[in-house]
C-alpha cells in the first residue's frame, strides 16, 4: 500500500537525518515531519 511505503520513507529519512546531527549536518526542516508521525 501506498501508506507503507511513506511510512518506510520516513523512517529512511530519520536515519539519514540522526545521522547527520551525528556528523553535525542535522535539518531542522525534517523536525516537522517527525512530529506529523506522532
Amino acid at each position: 500500500m501506498f501508506l507503507e511505503q511513506v511510512k518506510r520513507e520516513r523512517k529512511e529519512r530519520e536515519k539519514r537525518e540522526k545521522r547527520g546531527e551525528e556528523e553535525g549536518e542535522g535539518e531542522g526542516g525534517e523536525d516537522e515531519e517527525v512530529d506529523f508521525e506522532k
